[in-house]
């Protein structure tokens, strides 16, 4: 019976709830768009006791669809800090929360939101669960 069960389940898609994402928060001052991320510069930061190596990371963010705030922007400066430039393969969800300048952004969040055709297969990309948002900004 419990075998029956499995494969019911399986068949209908069945899904655990960590195979759900968590939603995406976001600040009522973010800014939270989809876009690929173009690297600008790297500027690595010296620290002696730092074995992977990490640096302060500009890029732009080219923004193909507004979800939330005001900036109508195409081309977003972002900046962050990381071990590498970014990805420039994928489409992604990305939260920006404005710097203190003002004028640019500072990566708070990041998830994949679409794979690009040629790093898998259909069925993986297809499989692969869209970020969601939360409903209000917080």
């Amino acid at each position: 019976m419990a075998l029956l069960l499995l494969i019911a389940a399986v068949a209908a898609g069945f899904t655990s709830q960590k195979d759900v994402p968590s939603p995406v928060h976001y600040g009522c001052d973010d800014l939270v768009v989809i876009g690929r991320m173009k690297n600008v510069s790297f500027a690595p930061i010296p620290d002696e006791n730092d074995l992977l190596g990490h640096g302060r990371v500009q890029f732009d963010v080219l923004v193909d669809q507004l979800l939330r705030g005001s900036d109508k922007r195409r081309r977003v400066p972002v900046s962050t800090i990381a071990h590498v430039g970014m990805n420039e393969d994928h489409e992604f969800l990305l939260v920006l929360s404005p710097d203190k300048r003002g004028n640019d952004y500072e990566l708070k969040e990041v998830r994949v939101w679409q794979l690009a055709p040629g790093d898998y297969p259909r069925w993986v990309r297809e499989q692969a669960r869209r970020p969601t948002l939360a409903p209000r900004c917080g």
